[in-house]
């Protein structure tokens, strides 16, 4: 990998720290999406043609911010242990599976209402559904 690679894929890589808030401390993320992004740069020398008349460093930041988006997306948040990943797994399958068979079950967003909590009333754009009858305004 030459230098004016290796810089093209830092500067990448010091963009989406600033867009995603990524702190300064965190090495190990950086150099996560560093790695990320070395593996974009070589899939963009693998696939790119030169007869489209697209610059190669245009195509390349392209294809190496896509890898590193890619690969936060599949990683977590929080790093936990192998087995505590698992169970967080399991639990979020279970939350989603129970979602989609409450979703079939229920026709409106909320169980003794059309509409849901929210209705619009003359004073104000939107208030909540008992605002008029029991309490005051408060917003």
């Amino acid at each position: 990998m030459t230098r004016d690679e290796e810089k093209l894929v830092g500067k990448i890589v010091g963009f989406l720290c600033r867009k995603y808030h990524i702190p300064a401390h965190d090495d190990e993320t950086r150099q996560d999406m560093f790695h990320d992004g070395i593996i974009g740069l070589m899939d963009a020398k693998q696939k790119y043609d030169p007869d489209t008349q697209v610059p190669f460093r245009a195509y390349a930041g392209i294809r190496i911010h896509g890898a590193i988006v890619d690969a936060m997306r599949k990683k977590p948040v929080i790093r936990l242990p192998q087995e505590k990943q698992a169970q967080v797994k399991a639990l979020l399958d279970a939350r989603h599976l129970l979602a989609a068979r409450d979703r079939t079950r229920r026709t409106t967003p909320w169980p003794g209402t059309w509409a849901g909590p929210w209705h619009r009333c003359g004073r104000h754009r939107r208030c909540w559904s008992m605002c008029s009858q029991r309490m005051k305004h408060l917003c």
